[in-house]
């Protein structure tokens, strides 16, 4: 998902309202597991979201309606197989802690960003209630938390394996690309949102809160902790406000200033990007070594993954699906 989308903006928030009215239903299953007509709406409507802005408009085309519904429906069996190889050691409680209280925080947030008649009618309008959409989003961000707990793992466990530099040197040679992406840091960030409209005198004072809290970080406050308390963007708070660099140009070349920064370093200026304000501080430098070692190992999972896929038991709802295989 790209930046400026929240894990349930006021766009999948009337999504799952209007779930509500759907008469739910098992629409696939995979192994012991199922898969409700209510998620697959969920997670099609926030994937319709993301793809209704392509990178590039004069040459990425948006998706049909039925491939972005097929393309949920995808990642929805990817990761139920991906919960139950780590079903042994997944922390669903803690899971369901951090979902709640993030749900709390992001709710709250939201009705004093629309007002509480406002919010309320938006309930109101299909008929659900407060406590049905929280419960909603909590089961839904617990599944994401738990999710991503089981990709890493998984991860992890192909990093454990040896990789020769003869192996590494074999990988860039098959993906030149790949040099250009050595030293790429572990960059955490503390957004700040500028609402659409917003005007100037609101725009400067949220650069102005974002300047105290940089001032804050600087002298040695606990990032970490700061993410937590006012990182208002979703995805990268639950990973401690990490979020991926690809190049000195991707995500966005604003970022590329933080390649030149040392293990620890807090960049020392606001950071403005479209529809945000942002600290960032450099948690780590990643050396090629271990860039090409973790790719090689995403690869692995990537391929073991398709072959679980090939070995489990996957039924769909033909009425929804009538011309797909598993």
């Amino acid at each position: 998902m790209h930046l400026q989308a929240l894990v349930y903006p006021l766009f999948i928030i009337s999504a799952v309202v209007h779930a509500g009215d759907l008469v739910d239903r098992v629409i696939a299953s995979v192994n012991n597991s199922v898969i409700t007509l209510k998620r697959l709406e969920t997670r099609t409507a926030e994937l319709s979201q993301t793809l209704a802005k392509p990178k590039n408009p004069s040459t990425d085309r948006v998706p049909p309606m039925a491939a972005i519904r097929r393309r949920a429906l995808d990642d929805l069996i990817d990761e139920e197989l991906i919960l139950q190889k780590a079903k042994n050691y997944l922390r669903k409680e803690a899971a369901e802690r951090y979902a709640q209280r993030s749900v709390d925080e992001q709710l709250s947030e939201l009705q004093n960003r629309l007002g509480k008649e406002e919010f309320e009618a938006l309930l109101a309008k299909d008929n659900q209630n407060l406590d049905e959409l929280k419960a909603t989003m909590v089961a839904d961000r617990t599944h994401l938390i738990l999710v991503q707990q089981a990709r890493q793992s998984w991860v992890d466990e192909y990093l454990l394996n040896p990789v020769s530099q003869a192996q590494v040197d074999k990988y860039l040679e098959e993906h030149p690309g790949s040099a250009e992406e050595g030293g790429a840091p572990e960059a955490q960030f503390i957004f700040f949102r500028i609402p659409p409209g917003t005007e100037p005198a609101g725009i400067e004072a949220i650069r102005s809160k974002a300047e105290k809290i940089l001032s804050r970080a600087r002298i040695g406050e606990s990032f970490d902790e700061l993410v937590s308390q006012y990182s208002q963007h979703q995805q990268s708070k639950d990973r401690g406000g990490i979020l991926d660099l690809v190049n000195r140009t991707s995500p966005y070349p604003e970022f590329a200033p933080l390649f030149d920064l040392e293990s620890g370093q807090v960049y020392p200026q606001v950071i403005a990007i479209e529809g945000w304000f942002c600290i960032a501080r450099v948690k780590s430098k990643q050396s090629l070594y271990n860039l090409v070692r973790r790719k090689i190992a995403l690869e692995q999972q990537a391929k073991a993954l398709a072959d679980m896929r090939k070995e489990a038991v996957i039924v769909l709802d033909r009425d929804l699906f009538p011309a797909t295989e598993p």
